[in-house]
């Protein structure tokens, strides 16, 4: 029996409360820490890419945010990372309709571990959704070709024309946190 059989299916989008957040919210896991272990990780400084073989880090990033805070998620390329966590027994939750962007900031406020990203050949971008986020302003830690601590998410960085965006929150158990 999987630990996340009472979530969500990715493919169901979520019944949302007056709030605007998707009912039963509240009782998915809370990363108070969540701002703290990103700052430890210092995306800006660490996770450059790599000017010889012109690859960049984004999953990186998102894999340490996530395993630093305890949540789950293999270590997989984006587009890869974006598959399973659209997957029934994944432990995440797909945000969908013309407010993902809004619900996943509204998540992010509250301290939800949410993860924005898109799909492209050969390979996607993620990147994570900040506390300081406020409906009609999400905000993201990212690595790639511009890392940043804080951003919008459609400004002038890698989802600034792509199409679609996904947004995932993660409402499985989660592990102890990593000691730093």
């Amino acid at each position: 029996n999987s630990p996340f059989s009472s979530r969500t299916s990715a493919s169901t989008p979520a019944a949302l409360a007056e709030s605007g957040l998707p009912k039963g919210s509240e009782n998915w896991p809370k990363f108070p820490e969540l701002q703290k272990k990103i700052d430890q990780l210092d995306v800006t400084t660490n996770y450059q890419p790599d000017p010889i073989k012109k690859e960049t880090y984004c999953n990186f990033f998102v894999l340490d945010v996530v395993e630093e805070v305890g949540a789950v998620l293999p270590r997989q390329l984006a587009n890869d990372m974006i598959n399973w966590m659209g997957k029934e027994d994944s432990g995440w939750v797909a945000l969908q309709g013309d407010d993902a962007a809004d619900t996943a900031a509204r998540l992010a406020k509250q301290g939800n571990l949410v993860v924005v990203g898109f799909q492209e050949m050969p390979h996607g971008h993620v990147a994570i959704a900040l506390k300081n986020s406020e409906p009609g302003k999400l905000l993201v830690a990212q690595a790639g070709g511009y890392n940043r601590a804080s951003v919008p998410y459609r400004e002038k960085v890698a989802f600034s024309s792509k199409e679609p965006v996904v947004f995932f929150v993660y409402v499985g158990q989660c592990l102890p946190p990593k000691k730093t």
